[in-house]
């Protein structure tokens, strides 16, 4: 059938009116829902399985910018985030100690 000259009026009337076909009338789907306590125990055992990796690795994890795999050597620098976080808190350090200084010479 050549569909490139069909009109609305074509696509209206051959459309489908039933499903492809028939859902049984007993068909059930089970389907497992995990509870808190499953869902607890899984979260201890892959936190135990995963190694310490220690709290300052972590930190540059999240801070820092993957480690290029071609140059082992290769400096880390701040991800994009890290920065304007940096930025934000020097910011609003240097604001608090303008106006704490500025009221302590009045």
């Amino acid at each position: 059938m050549d569909y490139s000259n069909m009109t609305a009026q074509e696509v209206l009337q051959n459309r489908r009116t039933q499903p492809p076909f028939e859902i049984p009338a007993d068909a059930s789907i089970d389907m497992p829902v995990p509870d808190a306590e499953y869902i607890r125990q899984t979260l201890r055992y892959r936190l135990a399985k995963a190694g310490n990796t220690g709290f300052w690795k972590r930190v540059s994890g999240i801070v820092l910018e993957p480690a290029n795999p071609f140059n082992t050597k290769a400096q880390r620098r701040f991800r994009q985030e890290a920065n304007v976080l940096i930025a934000l808190l020097l910011l609003t350090f240097s604001i608090v100690a303008f106006f704490n200084f500025s009221a302590t010479l009045r």
